[in-house]
Parts: C-alpha cells; structure tokens; sequence
C-alpha cells in the first residue's frame, strides 16, 4: 500500500505518575486509547491534505509564436492563422505549435473557420472590391488535413451549417440592371455549397428588398427563412432551399432590426404598441400562429438606439432585449415572461446564468479597468457575481462555461464563469490588451507586437 504523508508511530504511554500529573482530573485508560487513536488519525488527514497540489492555474505556455495582425483561429483539430506577412494562411498542431500545412494567398486575410468535418473555410478581401460595387470576399474551401483546395466562390459574408455540411454564402445581386445594384433596392442571393465536394447544393435569388434570418445555434444555422417587403415570411429547408412553410407577419416589423427571429421550434416577432410589446409564436415548420403574449415597456427611442427592439434564443429560453430599457427571458413553449431585467444580456451560459452589463450606453465586455462592471445574473434577475473591468474570450466547445479577463497595470487575469454562476480565477499572464481565443480546454494569445502563446486551461 502505498503511503500518504509521513509514517506515524503509536507509542505505547502508560500511566504518568502522581507527580507528573497535571491537576486532578485524569481520563480512564481506555478513554486515552481513543482520543489517542483519533488524534494520530487526524494528524494522517492534514498530512494528507498537506501533499495535495492547490488547483493548477496557468502555468508556462505550451509553445510560442508570431503572427499578423489579422489574427488567428482555434479549431477541432487545428489553430489555423495568418502568416506575419500576410502572404500566406498555416495550419499548426495545437499542442505543439508543429507545422501542419501552409497555402499562400494573393489577397487580403480575412477570416479564417473548422467547419469541424475535414473541412475549413478560409475568406481574403479581393484587392478590387475595395470601395467597389461588388462582391467582396473570395471564400475557399479547403481539407483541413492537407490544406488542398476543394472550391471558391464569393461573396459578402457566410454562415456554416450546424453539422458543418453546408456553408451559406450571402452576396448581393447586381446583374438585374432594372431594379438591382441601386443604392435604392437590395437584392441579395444565399448559395449553399456542400463543403466536403465543393459543389453547390441550393441557390436562392430573394426577391428585391427581402431579407433572410437563421436560426443560430452558437454562430451556425440551424435554419434559414426569408422575408419579403410585404411582410411573407417563407422558411427554407435548409438541406434543399424548399418553402416548408410561409405566413405573413406586419410589414412595419422589421428582419434586418432583429425584431423576427427564429429561435428553436418557432419563428417569433416582436411589435410595439400603445401597450408594449406584443410577441407572438408562429410553430416550424408550418407557422401556425400559437400564442401571443405583451411585454409592458415605454422605453423611449433616441439617436443613440435607445428603445430598439430585438428577439433571439437565450438557451433553452428566448429573450426580448429592449436596447436602454432591459430584457426579459420568455418560455418558447407557453410566451410566460418573466419581470424585466434591467441589464443588457451579452451570453447566457446554457440554460444556467447570464453575463451582462449596465444599460449605459457604450457598455461592453472589452477588458478596460475600471471601464464596466460586468454582473453574473440567473434567469429571475437576481445577481450572483459582479465582474470588474470584463472583457470576454472567445470560446468554442466550452461545455456551458465563459472566460472572462481582467486587466491590470501589466497583467491579465482569466476568470471562468460556469452555468451555476460561481466565479474562480484561472490566473494571470504577462502582457495586457491581447487577442485571445479558446477550444474546448487551449487557450490562445496574441499581443500588440505579433507574439502568439498558447496555454493548457487549466480546467
């Protein structure tokens, strides 16, 4: 058996003599026994406790790099960024910082994301788009074990899938000399490529004027619907592009304000009225109209976005963020809301707490001292946890927890929050003002001068 602590001896006392004894009282030879027993036990628990290790904190990098500017990406299986010139995107082990693969590149860096399926999307701002009337992005789709090329298109911004099968390219449609391209009439086209062949699944042309709106399920679609000028909304199956289901909402309620949303298993929308706001339920696929429920607020509007409206999932829950004036955490299934909460939601940690600021104007999570106090609510609104001067990481695969940093004169701290609320430092790092990424238990960071490390979380 192995041992934990020093070895202890039992000796053997015996009885003290008349004149060794202290006072009268004296306890009963088996009385001794005992109580000698327990105190040699209890010096076996310290000493145990004794050589456990503290909870680790961040401790020496794994490795050390550089990189430009324009960042980097932590995926599934790889951190993938641009070389410091800019010429040209790598791929590098995580671990390790080994290289994987590199592909030069003739145009701007852009963005770079893991599909999570072999598969990853590498975007570079074509030279001429630059103050054009055109289509800015190239989008490739390359194997993220090889970094071969599989496809490129272009386009103005994009959205994978949550399965990582398709990758949604939005760009605007300019070639209908009538009504497009003006500065008066948006068209837009959504293109779904399959990303493992690099061929196109589905192409839609939106009618002039019309917008879409995904379901996101962290920064993927879930599902995908489109809103006409006269108010239809039509909801595409997002493997084929299909009308599964249509219904036409006020025209004044507005796709591109976040006043309709499509959250889990309904398309909902959000209207001021004399007596608040009225949201209502339609349930997907076939947008039958379930419930509809007035969320009393007079905020005012003003030039600064005070009063605007939005909806969109919070968890398991849907939430109404009225911009000034709080929100409010709404069951999908039955529209009950809860009182307002007068903070502005910035993420909720699965379906446990929020992190959330003042609805000052200008407040944000970006690590400034003394610049915001970030506060750690549960669903009722009560505050669990006050965070100084937050700024907040991102993190994929984090198992319903947040990171959040605090800076100090010449450090910065890493806090992490989980669904429960509870707050623990993870430590601090040299350097302040960094650029930071996570995947599940790697943290990545960069700093003003193009220095890259990466840690071990220690999680």
């Amino acid at each position: 058996m192995t041992q934990v602590g020093p070895e202890v001896s039992v000796i053997e006392l015996g009885e003290a003599d008349a004149e060794d004894r202290i006072g009268g009282f004296r306890l009963p030879a088996h009385l001794r026994r005992r109580l000698l027993v327990a105190l040699v036990s209890l010096f076996c628990v310290l000493a145990l406790a004794a050589s456990v290790p503290g909870r680790p904190g961040l401790t020496k990098p794994l490795w050390t790099g550089s990189v430009s500017l324009n960042g980097f990406t932590i995926g599934a299986h790889g951190l993938y960024l641009w070389r410091p010139d800019g010429k040209a995107v790598s791929a590098l082990d995580p671990s390790t910082g080994r290289p994987r693969w590199s592909r030069d590149i003739s145009e701007l860096p852009e963005s770079i994301m893991d599909l999570g399926n072999g598969v990853v999307v590498v975007a570079t701002q074509q030279l001429s788009s630059i103050g054009a009337n055109r289509p800015g992005f190239t989008v490739s789709l390359v194997r993220e074990e090889t970094g071969e090329r599989i496809a490129a298109t272009t386009g103005d911004y994009y959205i994978a899938s949550t399965d990582g099968r398709l990758l949604l390219v939005f760009s605007q449609r300019l070639e209908h000399p009538d009504v497009c391209g003006t500065t008066e009439t948006y068209c837009a086209d959504v293109t779904a490529w399959d990303a493992r062949t690099g061929t196109v699944a589905w192409k839609l042309s939106l009618a002039p004027d019309a917008y879409s709106v995904e379901s996101l399920v962290g920064s993927r679609a879930e599902a995908l619907a489109d809103i006409a000028a006269d108010g239809t909304v039509q909801l595409r199956d997002l493997s084929t592009g299909a009308v599964a289901g249509s219904v036409r909402v006020p025209r004044d309620v507005s796709a591109v304000g976040g006043q309709v949303g499509l959250i889990r298993d309904a398309l909902l929308t959000a209207e001021r009225g004399p007596d608040g706001i009225t949201i209502t339920a339609y349930r997907r696929p076939s947008l039958t109209r379930t419930w509809s429920v007035v969320v009393p607020d007079n905020t005012a509007t003003n030039d600064h976005g005070d009063g605007q409206l939005s909806v969109g999932e919070c968890g398991p829950d849907v939430c109404l963020t009225v911009h000034g004036g709080g929100f409010w955490v709404i069951n999908p299934s039955t529209g009950s809301a809860t009182t307002r909460i007068a903070l502005e939601p910035v993420l909720r940690l699965g379906a446990g707490v929020f992190l959330a600021v003042s609805m000052a104007t200008g407040s944000v999570f970006d690590g400034t001292p003394g610049r915001v106090t970030g506060f750690v609510v549960d669903p009722s609104g009560r505050t669990l946890a006050t965070l100084d001067g937050p700024g907040l990481v991102q993190w994929s695969d984090s198992g319903d927890r947040s990171l959040v940093t605090r800076e100090g004169p010449d450090r910065t701290e890493f806090r992490l929050v989980d669904a429960r609320g509870i707050v623990r430092s993870l430590g601090s790092v040299s350097g302040i003002r960094l650029a930071c990424e996570a995947h599940a238990d790697i943290l990545a960071c960069s700093d003003r001068a193009g220095g890259l490390r990466v840690w071990r979380l220690p999680i």
